[in-house]
């Protein structure tokens, strides 16, 4: 019976320093300077690990020059770079019921990646990190019409 009890408990007692391995890490994503909560999606295209809706969890990135790096996933982790070639349009308020997790008024943009694919990711509006190159700030925290892209949508 001892045995039997010795052998269920190391499993166990792995899986527990697994799952206590993984929120440590969790912990140390958000210790990085910048670094914003984000729910992606794929509109268009392929990448791998990614879907075409929206995750349970929230993820967190971090701007890279042009490139958005996401670390996603809650048990399993994936870290994706996001070579972006341009912005879509403007950013866009989202209902928060929409997206959960994500704050009281979330933003959600569009962004062309370098092989044509097109990901939306949707952020805490107030988080201003979260704009990258692509975005100017908010003229106010009233103004609940979108973010005005640069002008061309591109890196200078």
């Amino acid at each position: 019976m001892i045995a039997i009890l010795a052998l269920l408990g190391v499993p166990l007692w792995v899986l527990l320093g697994w799952f206590g391995a993984r929120l440590w890490h969790r912990h140390d994503m958000t210790q990085v300077p910048k670094v914003f909560r984000l729910k992606a999606r794929m509109l268009s295209g392929d990448y791998r690990h990614m879907d075409d809706d929206f995750g349970r969890f929230a993820g967190y990135g971090v701007w890279a020059h042009d490139v958005l790096i996401v670390e996603k996933g809650f048990m399993v982790s994936h870290v994706l770079h996001f070579p972006v070639s341009r912005a879509h349009d403007v950013a866009q308020r989202v209902d928060p019921d929409e997206v959960k997790g994500l704050g009281d008024s979330p933003m959600s943009f569009r962004l062309r990646l370098d092989n044509d694919s097109v990901i939306e990711i949707v952020v805490d509006g107030d988080d201003e990190d979260a704009l990258g190159p692509f975005f100017s700030k908010p003229a106010s925290a009233a103004d609940t019409s979108g973010v005005p892209s640069q002008s061309s949508g591109e890196i200078a």
